[in-house]
């Protein structure tokens, strides 16, 4: 059983919802393509913090900088301190195009957790709506508006409708 909510605009969780869902994530990577020197989309891991780079795409692209990277994570790489400058670029891109934030964090800075569908505030109706899959206790039941798993299906239907005849 699933619990629903709807969220009305002015809430912190509304507000961060549309950050995350106006994100221009092309701008970002044409940006961070321009900053690396190379295509960054398929080559770097976005919603990290620090910059991370595949190790192959270092070594085919831009072979000089490899000694200039330590690693992050998996087949990652991430810059050393001493590509402060790099790293303050990158930065600045993130916080641009406001990729410090991803659905993921939005949850956990919320009072939902768990996985769940955000159905975003597509024709500026003043709601965000969310379904989880689970039980998130008393707090979210008093801040945010019940709704029925009906109620949430149906505004799903509208948006389905709306990128539809966007199309």
């Amino acid at each position: 059983m699933a619990d629903c909510y709807k969220i009305e605009k002015g809430d912190e969780f509304y507000e961060d919802a549309e950050k995350v869902h106006h994100q221009d994530r092309k701008a970002f990577s044409k940006e961070v393509s321009n900053l690396l020197g190379f295509e960054a989309n398929g080559n770097i891991a976005f919603n990290r913090k620090k910059l991370l780079v595949k190790e192959s795409a270092l070594e085919e692209f831009k072979p000089e900088w490899v000694s200039m990277f330590k690693l992050g994570g998996g087949e990652f790489l991430t810059p050393k301190v001493s590509q402060k400058q790099l790293i303050d670029d990158y930065a600045a891109l993130r916080k641009k195009y406001n990729m410090d934030m991803n659905i993921e964090l939005l949850l956990l800075f919320s009072d939902f957790s768990g996985p769940a569908e955000i159905i975003f505030d597509f024709d500026k109706s003043g709601y965000v709506y969310i379904e989880l899959e689970k039980k998130q206790g008393e707090e979210a039941n008093r801040r945010y508006t019940a709704i029925t798993e009906i109620e949430f299906a149906e505004r799903k239907l509208e948006g389905l409708k709306y990128r539809e005849r966007k199309a």
